[in-house]
């Protein structure tokens, strides 16, 4: 009887391993469900059997064996999974990627003490991939550089039922332009299918929207033609001379050059303390520099203003400075009145300056020339040089080679302006108008000299 159940009993044993030692070789099967994917059933339930001969012509299951499951590399990711008691196992498939329709899946059971390495085959899961269309908007045509412009639209997806938002697909939105290279970005449309995003676009250009997504077919829409102020960068500076000439000049440029600013029309303005603006001139750029110099006799702040076309922006130049004070030759005198040929005179006076638009004083250590017109002949000679004292006085010989005018000159110093009696010998200094710190006293520089006696 003890025989008859080793017998009985050898059946199961060779239903794991032979007597020999030989391992058995499982057999591995692999099915999905569905066997294609959609935007409606994105993934797929992944299952199969691992059985061996039951050692009477039937087949029994597998348990606790542990089944790798793999998929196309890119194009999906899928759970390993473990046999339950019968032998069955079961997985997700997820699909991945946009640049395939179909995607082999295959299982592997590795070697183990009992059973042999065993192999599915591959299974093909098809990606049945919806139609989709889509919408793009901006919010305007026309923006100054680096102004972000709102962009808006709606993926839809084709379905059984009609077309219906495609939530969750991906949207690229990127920029075209000739000279520049606009950033990009991607989102993702919400619940009703709506996308929205803010792109800088740095030259006239377009935007274009592509949707797309593993189970999708992209679409694309594509903005018109969005018009772009470039930005218009200043280089200014502002002078002023001794005499209240001032130059105003610079330069400009863009990041994205298109053309010259030859003729474009510039306006120069004047302000008194960077506050209140006036015009004082209109010029027009001389390729894409400009420069221009005319009298205005008064300190203050200048800038160039660009009112900005179709092809830039506007723009408005830094203030610059331009300041000199003013000087001013008072009780300036020559004497004696009368003397013989090639005698002397004494031509005495003195020298202030202002130091703030209340104050004023003595300007030291300065040089003043002293010239001379004879009577009735249009010719200035200059006499001599001389130098103001630490307040400001100045006295100095010259010799009297004739009937004639003398004049005391100051030409100005590093931040002053410049200043001279007006020409008629013995006569008292005077001022032009009304007087101010911030003006000189002469509107227009001396007659030149142009000899020397």
């Amino acid at each position: 009887m003890g025989i008859l159940v080793l017998l009985l009993g050898f059946p199961t044993i060779s239903a794991h391993a032979d007597i020999a030692g030989t391992k058995v070789q499982p057999t591995l099967t692999i099915s999905a469900d569905p066997t294609s994917v959609d935007p409606d059933h994105p993934t797929a339930e992944i299952s199969g059997q691992v059985t061996v001969p039951d050692g009477s012509g039937g087949t029994v299951g597998v348990p606790g064996l542990a089944v790798d499951l793999s998929a196309n590399a890119g194009w999906g990711s899928i759970t390993d999974a473990v046999t339950d008691q019968t032998g069955h196992y079961t997985a997700t498939f997820v699909p991945a990627g946009e640049d395939t329709d179909d995607v082999n899946v295959w299982a592997n059971t590795a070697e183990t003490s009992d059973y042999a390495a065993a192999y599915s085959g591959t299974l093909l899961v098809h990606l049945a991939k919806a139609e989709t269309r889509i919408s793009l908007s901006p919010d305007r045509t026309t923006a100054v550089e680096g102004t972000k412009i709102g962009l808006s639209g709606t993926v839809e997806r084709e379905s059984a039922t009609g077309w219906q938002p495609a939530a969750g697909v991906s949207v690229s939105l990127y920029g075209t332009a000739a000279g520049c290279w606009p950033p990009s970005q991607t989102v993702a449309a919400d619940t009703a299918g709506h996308f929205q995003a803010l792109l800088p676009l740095p030259c006239t250009g377009t935007f274009t929207a592509r949707a797309h997504g593993t189970l999708y077919q992209p679409s694309q829409a594509t903005t018109g033609t969005i018009a772009i102020q470039q930005a218009v960068h200043f280089k200014s500076g502002a002078s002023i001379d001794v005499y209240g000439n001032v130059t105003v000049g610079g330069s400009v440029n863009v990041d994205y050059p298109s053309g010259s600013f030859a003729g474009k029309p510039l306006a120069i303005q004047y302000s008194a303390d960077a506050g209140k603006w006036t015009t004082i001139k209109k010029i027009t750029f001389n390729d894409n520099g400009y420069t221009t110099r005319f009298w205005y006799g008064r300190s203050g702040y200048w800038r160039a203003v660009f009112a900005g076309d179709t092809q830039y922006a506007p723009a408005t130049s830094a203030a610059s400075k331009a300041w000199r004070w003013n000087t001013r030759l008072e009780s300036v005198k020559f004497a004696p009145k009368k003397v013989r040929k090639n005698h002397y005179i004494t031509a005495s006076g003195k020298l202030t300056r202002a130091v703030s638009k209340t104050k004023r004083t003595g300007y030291a250590g300065q040089k003043i020339e002293i010239a001379f017109r004879f009577k009735g002949k249009k010719t200035w000679y200059h006499l001599a040089w001389g130098k103001t004292d630490k307040y400001g006085r100045f006295s100095k010989k010259v010799k009297a080679h004739g009937s004639g005018y003398y004049q005391v000159i100051f030409r100005g110093g590093a931040d002053t302006f410049a200043d001279w009696t007006d020409g008629k010998a013995y006569v008292r200094t005077s001022a032009l108008g009304a007087y101010t710190a911030i003006t000189p006293d002469r509107p227009t520089p001396p007659a030149p000299i142009t000899g020397r006696l």
